[in-house]
């Protein structure tokens, strides 16, 4: 038998932290247990207690894509479910809750020191999902950011000269919260092209696939491409094959059935290129490349859409008077054979449902939801400035007090 030394030094733990919140009373009842020599105990906590975001909100993230760093915004639901549905084995699911422990570095962001006062990348360690609560709270700032917290969301303030870890619904309108003056991550090559095709998969777009279509014929004959077609769904897959040949607009195919078509060919017989295709609507006016370049025309457009422009359904409204804006609308349109026509009141309607897709998904429809698109982290300081230059062109102006607004 084992023989059990009882050690009567008293032990003490010293932390530059002050407990906050329910933490004392928490800490006081595992004491007491302690001191009665429970040999277990349990630390209960609400769900999700410190940490949670609603679905769409905003989070700033970076991923390690081979040597390269790619930063991002990205809306932080769909950024877990891709996480948790993509590694179901690493998944622990309690009640509400699905939790997985990352921990491979591959992802990181920003977080505070209190002690520095400095913003340094840090990688995630674990991604939770659960319902939300009944009550949550809107936390916007006097620049217009926000976010929505929890109540008992932690969160650094400068409150009366000190720093201060409270909950949201301790928050009070003086409060200043830390954010960094830059983001510190060098973007040396940058984004240069977008995915059109994973950026437009929940809409009616097509796509037209002549180039992969074709070269799977020319390798294994037009009954490798006929049976594929006609387990999608498609009719008269060879009649359909003819129309590919011609390409005379009945060619192309909705971008879920190109899913399928990709994934019965084994990505038509190791043919594919999206460099080669082009997406747009199902009659063909207005396509743009599959592989959108992030070239300085786009860029203009782009951020001149986020400072004017609202859309609908199938089309984008532009309102700026200046003759050299206007110009330079004109002729990046021309550039993608976008077609417009200028209404009485001298706004631009562009009607190109794959351009209305792509501005709305990027940086929404309308005034109060308009934002930067989500790969600007990712930009070069020259690409970024460009698209800032067409959006303070379009809806900036510099005070008198030498504040650029």
């Amino acid at each position: 038998m084992a023989n059990i030394t009882r050690i009567d030094t008293p032990f003490r733990l010293d932390a530059p932290f002050k407990p906050t919140g329910d933490q004392p009373r928490a800490i006081g009842e595992l004491t007491e247990g302690l001191l009665r020599g429970d040999p277990y105990q349990t630390l209960l906590g609400a769900t999700g207690t410190g940490k949670s975001l609603g679905y769409h909100d905003p989070v700033f993230v970076v991923e390690q894509q081979g040597d390269r760093l790619v930063p991002r915004v990205t809306a932080i639901g769909p950024l877990v479910d891709a996480l948790l549905d993509g590694a179901p084995e690493s998944c622990q699911t309690f009640g509400e809750t699905t939790e997985r422990l990352t921990g491979d570095g591959a992802l990181s962001t920003l977080s505070f020191d209190p002690e520095s006062g400095t913003a340094s990348l840090t990688p995630v360690g674990a991604v939770m999902r659960h319902e939300a609560p009944a009550q949550m709270y809107r936390v916007r700032t006097a620049c217009g950011r926000s976010a929505t917290l929890t109540g008992d969301h932690n969160l650094w303030v400068l409150r009366d000269g000190a720093l201060h870890l409270i909950e949201t619904a301790q928050a009070r309108p003086t409060d200043y919260v830390p954010v960094p003056t830059e983001l510190p991550v060098a973007v040396e090559d940058g984004q240069t092209t977008l995915d059109l095709l994973a950026l437009l998969d929940d809409t009616q777009t097509y796509v037209d696939i002549q180039h992969p279509a074709l070269a799977l014929v020319d390798a294994e004959g037009p009954g490798a491409f006929a049976r594929a077609a006609a387990s999608t769904g498609m009719k008269v897959p060879y009649s359909r094959l003819a129309q590919i040949r011609e390409s005379d607009g009945n060619g192309r195919v909705r971008l879920d059935r190109l899913h399928e078509l990709r994934r019965i060919t084994n990505d038509f017989g190791g043919h594919w290129d999206a460099t080669t295709c082009t997406v747009g609507s199902k009659n063909g006016t207005s396509r743009l490349p599959a592989q959108l370049p992030l070239t300085p025309d786009v860029l203009f457009l782009v951020g001149l859409y986020v400072a004017e422009g609202h859309s609908t359904r199938n089309m984008i409204v532009l309102a700026n008077r200046a003759p050299k804006l206007r110009a330079r609308v004109e002729a990046t349109l021309d550039t993608f054979q976008v077609g417009y026509t200028v209404r009485a009141s001298s706004d631009y309607q562009i009607n190109s449902q794959v351009l209305t897709a792509t501005l709305r998904t990027l940086c929404g429809a309308r005034s109060r939801e308009k934002r930067l698109p989500p790969f600007w982290p990712g930009l070069t300081d020259s690409a970024l400035g460009t698209l800032l230059r067409a959006y303070f062109d379009g809806d900036g102006s510099v005070e008198r007090a030498s504040a650029v607004t």
